[in-house]
This record gives structure tokens, C-alpha cells and sequence, in this order.
């Protein structure tokens, strides 16, 4: 099984935001790209914070609630964030991406094959032929949230 929940975005931009829940933490990809690994434990701490918004999820995801999604928004003020969700079991699975700049969405919601390919693009993120955005970074180095921030201990 393979799931990553997170926000992903230039390292330098991810490391100078104030990441203020415990368990927020940037761990660094490739081509200059970091990314805020959600585990259910930083999900929670998000959700537990502030509770005048709901936590309906966004239709097509498994985190994206409005709190989340308010949280990515604010932190992607001055630059440009993509928050994705891949999940896959025994080659089957789903993809799902959105991505803000500014606090604005400029990107999404997108579903389905690709999703996150399209979203990482809009970061920069270049390829040599016959490779995806998603290999390039390093995103399959680990297969779950949990196992990135292991990375970082």
C-alpha cells in the first residue's frame, strides 16, 4: 500500500513559514522541492485548532477538510503550494491535487490520472523524457507520511 498526504512546494519557501502545529515538518525532495508530510497525528493538531470551521472534506479527498485547506491557503501566501493526496493498494488507486498561490486556488481540484503530475508542473518541476514529475522529485521514496517523517530522526 502506498498513501502520502501532503503539502509540497519550493524547500525555501516551506522552510521560511511559520509551520505552527507540532509534527509539521519540511523533509526535502529533489529540484529544490520540499514537502509538509500530513500524518493523522498533524491532521488532528490542524482540526483541533480551529474549530469554526467545519471539517466537510473537500469531495474526492481523504484530509482536505476547510481547515486544512484554510491552513494550506495562509500558507501559501507569497508563494505557490500544492496539497495532494495519492493513494494506491495492489496497482489500484487515486491521485488527487489542488494548488494555491497567494492564498488564492489556482489549480484544482484535480482528480485521476496525473493529478499530481499536472500540480507538481505548476512548481517548476521539469522532467527528461519517458519520466513523471512525481518520480523525479522522490515522492515514491517512502509509502507513508509517517515513514517521511522518519526520515527526519
Amino acid at each position: 500500500m502506498y498513501c502520502l498526504y501532503g503539502i509540497v512546494g519550493k524547500s525555501r519557501d516551506l522552510l521560511h513559514k511559520s509551520l505552527e502545529y507540532p509534527g509539521a515538518a519540511v523533509v526535502h525532495l529533489e529540484q529544490g522541492i520540499g514537502m509538509i508530510p500530513i500524518s493523522e497525528e498533524l491532521l488532528n493538531a490542524i482540526e483541533q485548532n480551529d474549530t469554526s470551521l467545519g471539517a466537510t472534506k473537500e469531495p474526492g479527498f481523504e484530509f482536505l477538510s476547510e481547515v486544512v485547506s484554510a491552513w494550506v491557503r495562509r500558507l501559501s501566501e507569497g508563494t505557490t503550494l500544492t496539497y495532494l493526496e495519492v493513494e494506491f493498494i495492489s496497482g489500484e488507486g487515486t491521485e488527487s491535487a489542488v494548488v494555491w498561490r497567494d492564498g488564492v486556488m489556482v489549480l484544482g481540484p484535480l482528480q485521476g490520472t496525473g493529478a499530481v503530475n499536472r500540480a507538481l508542473r505548476t512548481l517548476g518541476v521539469s522532467v527528461p523524457a519517458r519520466r513523471e514529475e512525481f518520480e523525479v522529485v522522490g515522492l515514491g521514496k517512502h509509502r507513508s507520511p509517517e515513514e517521511w517523517l522518519k526520515e527526519l530522526h
